[in-house]
């Protein structure tokens, strides 16, 4: 009777299969997570750098005579609503496509859907960061040239 109270388990080989289950889960969350928290940290350096292009509308049309605010600030509109359009077409693929010799890429023109094939949208965010650098650097001209040239020659630029 002695004997079977001393009944001794297997001796425990290594983790069991519901720990080492638990354990790739987890870890499948964690990049899931890291890949999301930097799609989500990249979008709102987009809306910061967005914000740039409001900071320097007020800072143009506190600098030019007051019957010129018009113009700047349709000016400023027209740099983020063209520059996303050709942004959209040239600018990415140019910018960020691959680029075979290095310099300028080869794909990615007028996007589409299989050009964002990471499932995470962090290549969505990245178009948008980058456009938002682009237009803000435009704009950051149109401050440059307020009350030196008309809306002709801007457009021309």
């Amino acid at each position: 009777a002695a004997q079977e109270e001393r009944k001794e388990s297997p001796p425990s080989v290594g983790p069991s299969t519901a720990m080492t289950d638990t354990v790739a889960t987890l870890a499948d969350f964690d990049l899931s997570l890291t890949a999301e928290l930097n799609t989500l940290w990249l979008m709102i350096g987009s809306i910061l750098v967005f914000f740039m292009q409001t900071g320097f509308a007020m800072l143009e049309v506190g600098s030019v005579d007051s019957k010129n605010t018009r113009n700047i600030l349709i000016k400023n509109v027209m740099d983020a609503s063209l520059g996303a359009v050709i942004w959209y077409t040239v600018g990415y693929g140019l910018a960020m496509g691959k680029a075979p010799s290095r310099v300028f890429g080869t794909d990615m023109f007028f996007l589409l859907k299989e050009d964002f094939s990471d499932g995470t949208g962090y290549e969505y965010a990245t178009w948008l960061f980058q456009w938002a650098f682009a237009a803000t650097a435009a704009t950051i001209v149109s401050g440059a040239v307020a009350e030196r040239c008309s809306i002709t020659a801007y457009l021309t630029y």
